[in-house]
């Protein structure tokens, strides 16, 4: 199959001066910042050019818009040098976003990570007739309609979800300073396996390896597992057993705490150094999902943000931050009785 170099057939347009946090909830225009998921405005629009939009640092992230938007400084903006009857934008939108790992490996340096336009430049992007490209665009786009619908379902449920979280707890949120006990007095709070940390013992074992993009908001996504070798000592330590909930360090600062519980059986899993590990002391006094839901509902969003250390738009919280948690009164069988609520909307999920 031909190929040809990115910058073959795009052009890089001026970088923006406009910082990440200037972004807006509301606005007239989509503005693109390094993360992976659009959710700022802005009332000024810079690009007006059908484009892609790289994110420069943290992860690996592109966007593709039709529509005048901007981006934070962060951003690198590609317009394409061709005509829509040679080369279909979205098309490449489609070939990178399913491939992202092509842009994974551009992300180098200590501490946050950066991709430069020079590594941009030279992925090569395979190139099909113009007929083939506009099908497999109209084929993917379709499939895309399906998975939005079915989203906007799912979200409708967790929005009801979290609804029914705040109708029956909302007494003991208002009221959570009447209650001293915090996170670390329920459950144990571990950090988990740093990658390149080094070891004295010689015989490691390649084991599966959740990290933070596995560990989504009430769920894990493990279409992309990476394995790690590790020692029998670190697999026991940083093993994960069904019912631990396994939340973030660090992230945009909306996500801060993201996470979910553990519902396999297996305990073959471990978890890397930018997760934390809550495992609940006694079952018999909380329930995980209860603790799931108080941590990622607007309470707990307030609380990690508060305590957050913020820098070029990410979030972190330390194991003494999040010890620190405050957990309101709650009984356990109303716990259960959410818990029962919750697992019974999660079935209806599984059948949409």
């Amino acid at each position: 199959m031909i190929t040809k170099k990115f910058i073959s057939l795009f052009d890089f347009l001026p970088n923006s001066k406009i910082k990440a946090g200037d972004g807006l909830d509301e606005g007239n225009f989509s503005f693109f910042t390094s993360s992976s998921i659009l959710k700022k405005k802005i009332n000024k629009a810079q690009y007006f050019d059908e484009a892609l939009i790289f994110g420069t640092g943290g992860s690996a992230s592109v966007h593709y818009s039709k529509e005048p938007f901007s981006t934070s400084t962060d951003c690198i903006v590609a317009k394409s040098t061709y005509g829509e009857h040679e080369i279909n934008i979205k098309y490449v939108y489609y070939y990178l976003t399913g491939n992202i790992h092509l842009i994974e490996r551009g992300f180098k340096g200590a501490g946050l990570k950066h991709i430069s336009k020079k590594y941009i430049e030279n992925i090569e992007i395979p190139i099909v007739s113009i007929e083939s490209q506009n099908k497999i665009v109209a084929v993917l786009d379709k499939a895309n309609s399906i998975i939005k619908k079915r989203e906007d379902s799912i979200k409708v449920l967790d929005e009801l979800t979290r609804a029914k979280f705040l109708e029956m707890f909302q007494n003991e949120l208002v009221n959570f300073k009447k209650s001293k006990t915090n996170l670390n007095d329920i459950v144990s709070i571990n950090s988990g396996l740093t990658k390149g940390r080094k070891t004295k013992e010689k015989e490691t074992i390649d084991v599966p390896y959740l990290r933070v993009a596995n560990a989504q908001d009430g769920y894990f996504d493990l279409k992309e597992i990476k394995y790690i070798s590790a020692t029998e000592r670190e697999i026991s330590n940083y093993n994960i057993l069904k019912g631990d909930l396994l939340i973030t360090e660090g992230g945009d600062p909306d996500k801060l705490g993201r996470g979910s519980v553990w519902e396999l059986e297996e305990n073959k899993y471990i978890y890397q150094n930018h997760l934390y590990r809550l495992r609940i002391k006694d079952l018999t006094k909380y329930s995980s999902y209860w603790l799931m839901y108080l941590i990622s509902s607007e309470f707990g969003k307030y609380y990690f943000l508060r305590q957050a250390k913020q820098t070029t738009g990410i979030a972190t919280v330390n194991k003494k931050q999040v010890s620190q948690f405050p957990i309101p009164k709650s009984s356990f069988s109303r716990q259960k009785e959410f818990e029962k609520y919750f697992l019974n909307i999660k079935k209806i999920n599984r059948y949409m």
